[in-house]
């Protein structure tokens, strides 16, 4: 029988990302009574694992292309589908929904090039303000959807203003350096 080593760790919890959005999809689906909470509950959770599998990986000396690459894709799939999800109940607009996808194509396209040259590119600080940028927005989305309550339709329009703004500054940075060696 195989053990898991703290070396794996990381990778599991990135998968496990992965797996939490699957069933939070599924339960927007359903019309259970608390089914937001439920769904905070585990957003949250997921939005975690992002922090813990990097911090494991740095702190194990375990970082791995795996790691890297697919960190990344599930934080996208983690972030848009949530936000997608929110589409429907008037708490984010298609359109910024869309420029926030366009954005996510974009950078993943540079990421993907370098990855397929043996470079593959870690998250960078700003990236990471963004995601949070985008957990926040995402909390304030499902926090509506449980309370119907003024200050979370400014603070949700603010936080997606925001989260934007975020999503295209550090964008630049990933551009930039891509036309640079290019």
């Amino acid at each position: 029988m195989r053990v898991i080593g703290k070396r794996n760790i990381p990778n599991l919890l990135t998968v496990g990302r992965g797996a939490i959005t699957i069933i939070m999809v599924g339960l927007f689906a359903t019309s259970w009574e608390n089914k937001y909470i439920i769904i905070m509950t585990l957003f949250l959770t997921a939005a975690m694992t992002d922090f813990f599998d990097g911090w494991l990986a740095r702190k194990y000396n375990c970082e791995s292309d795996f790691g890297i690459v697919f960190d990344s894709m599930l934080d996208k799939v983690l972030i848009l589908s949530m936000m997608m999800l929110l589409i429907p109940y008037r708490i984010l607009p298609v359109g910024v929904w869309v420029l926030f996808f366009i954005r996510e194509m974009v950078i993943d396209s540079i990421k993907g090039f370098w990855t397929s040259k043996g470079r593959p590119i870690k998250a960078s600080w700003s990236g990471k303000m963004k995601l949070l940028a985008q957990v926040i927005l995402i909390v304030l989305g499902l926090m509506r959807l449980m309370n119907d309550n003024h200050l979370l339709y400014w603070g949700t329009d603010l936080m997606a203003v925001v989260a934007l703004f975020l999503s295209y500054y550090s964008g630049y940075f990933y551009v930039r350096d891509f036309v640079k060696k290019i």
